[in-house]
């Protein structure tokens, strides 16, 4: 009996690893949702515009609310996943642009430099004392 749940559990953990690493292996997408590359022509640093469309944007010739989201690795998904499920109901239907951090840059300074519109010497951890 003792030997049969081994099996069992030590098969569980396999289904669970290999199904972990197939998901690991591809690229998040969301649906109606394009990424779009740029850089500034300000500051030179490259990001990625992450913009979702409302499922009939190309068939319509509405003008559409625009919302700007920043945080986008972690809030367009939730933005997007909200919209599905209240929008054209509950709200009207819009059209989201988010903004990536900067590309090659750390997660940390490129979200204080995006929040952080002057300079701020004392500022612990943040883009003032690397600038």
């Amino acid at each position: 009996m003792m030997r049969l749940l081994m099996n069992t559990v030590l098969l569980g953990l396999m289904c669970i690893l290999t199904m972990s690493s197939a998901f690991a292996a591809k690229k998040f997408e969301i649906d109606n949702t394009d990424t779009i590359p740029m850089t500034s022509q300000f500051n030179q640093q490259s990001c990625e515009l992450y913009v979702r469309l409302p499922k009939g944007y190309n068939k319509s010739n509405k003008a559409y609310p625009l919302v700007l989201i920043n945080d986008t690795s972690y809030s367009i998904a939730t933005a997007s996943g909200i919209l599905h499920l209240i929008e054209g109901r509950d709200i009207e239907e819009v059209v989201v642009v988010g903004i990536s951090y900067s590309i090659g840059t750390d997660k940390l300074f490129s979200r204080t430099l995006d929040y952080t519109p002057t300079y701020a010497p004392k500022e612990t951890g943040g883009h003032s004392l690397a600038a």
